[in-house]
């Protein structure tokens, strides 16, 4: 167990707020940033910051160590990411149909975008872009994999699978960003 984890057991025992303190100094720029780099917002990244320190806040004296303490963040803001998406998707969805009936579609919308424009002359933004068009699964491992530089250990225990199957996801994953960026001519 690293010092940050044996710490944070033991502030959770006794200090539950000087506990919580440190999780936000110590970790809420790196959860920020992973939400940033999943939202590419920075009003959803503040927002679901919030919503994992205060579901961390809940679980703290829960957590017994079995991982590292952002390891465990990380699972927290991944369930919340996910949250976020699933009802983004549906307000979404609610919203093309709204503008599909009106005759506005997204290509119409985005011929008339010059930062969409911009994006796409730059390599590295194409490929950002090329990961968020992955579906959510393989999505998740490529952030993680390589905009967060976690392990494949510390993946399979955030995501409850096997290294194996991790390590043969991610080779899915990066396949079809591959298939992506060639389709591009990327």
């Amino acid at each position: 167990m690293d010092s940050e984890t044996a710490y944070f057991i033991r502030e959770a025992k006794h200090d539950r707020n000087r506990a919580l303190a440190f999780l936000f100094e110590t970790y809420s720029r790196k959860i920020f940033k992973a939400a940033y780099v999943y939202f590419r917002s920075q009003e959803q990244a503040e927002d679901i910051c919030q919503d994992v320190f205060a579901a961390a806040s809940a679980r703290a004296s829960g957590f017994r160590g079995g991982s590292k303490v952002y390891t465990w963040l990380y699972g927290i803001f991944l369930n919340k990411a996910r949250d976020m998406m699933r009802r983004q998707y549906t307000e979404d969805r609610a919203v093309r149909e709204k503008q599909e009936t009106a005759g506005i579609t997204r290509s119409t919308l985005l011929e008339h975008d010059p930062e969409e424009l911009a994006l796409k002359e730059d390599i590295r933004a194409a490929v950002n872009e090329a990961v968020y068009t992955l579906p959510e699964d393989m999505k998740i491992l490529i952030i993680m994999r390589y905009f967060e530089d976690f392990s494949g250990k510390e993946m399979a225990s955030i995501l409850d699978m096997s290294h194996a199957r991790v390590r043969s996801k991610l080779s899915e994953a990066r396949a079809a960003l591959r298939g992506i960026l060639i389709k591009e001519h990327i």
